[in-house]
């Protein structure tokens, strides 16, 4: 079987109702979604993953079984004129949540292993990487950022969106067979955030994107 498409979520739906479609033809929907330097939680305009939220809905809405593959996305990059060091690592964590929420199974081409070594490495693609240029090779922080986030979610799809009572504070809820996971994040600063287990026997516990564990 096939991807269809190779472009923004909004390309493939109308498609759907188009004479001679064979949604049987095709495993799922290949997206491209340069997001680039913007914040992951601004509203769908062209490449953000609130954009997800039709195209996901437009399949449901059809019974469909498909996957949503990401051949060329999102690209947050590091260089000092776009996000900095700190501001990638966050906008990675952040951009793939709600990817992962809104119904992304599939990261293939988002953000590279490291940057660019040429003139490439001087634009928002080639600063894209998770460790910096040849010959050094240095981690980032998007490094144990996004390596603390998959040893997280490994294996513990998506359960629920939690309303928080703002409209800058997230949470996401993933389940796993043996734990719940909630990515919980504001766009900008910090801010105090309560949890109330529902069972005395629940075990709460604090992981910071270098993998730190900490016992609440």
């Amino acid at each position: 079987k096939f991807l269809f498409g190779h472009g923004a979520p909004n390309f493939a739906w109308p498609f759907f109702d188009q004479k001679g479609w064979n949604a049987d033809l095709f495993a799922g929907i290949g997206l491209d979604m340069p997001q680039f330097e913007r914040m992951p939680e601004r509203q769908p305009r062209a490449t953000e993953p609130t954009l997800l939220y039709f195209l996901q809905q437009e399949v449901k809405k059809r019974g469909y079984k498909m996957e949503f593959v990401h051949l060329e996305s999102y690209f947050p990059s590091s260089h000092e004129l776009a996000l900095g060091h700190r501001g990638q690592a966050d906008n990675i964590v952040r951009t793939a949540v709600l990817s992962l929420a809104l119904g992304t199974t599939k990261f293939m081409h988002t953000w590279s292993l490291h940057d660019c070594s040429d003139r490439w490495g001087n634009q928002h693609y080639g600063c894209g990487g998770l460790i910096s240029r040849s010959p050094e090779y240095n981690p980032k922080p998007a490094a144990a950022a996004f390596a603390t986030m998959t040893r997280v979610l490994d294996k513990a799809p998506y359960d629920g969106w939690l309303e928080t009572g703002s409209r800058s504070a997230f949470c996401v809820r993933f389940k796993g067979a043996d734990r719940l996971a909630y990515a919980a994040w504001t766009f900008r600063g910090s801010r105090p955030l309560d949890v109330t287990p529902d069972s005395d026997k629940a075990k709460l516990v604090k992981i910071d994107e270098n993998g730190n564990e900490t016992p609440l």
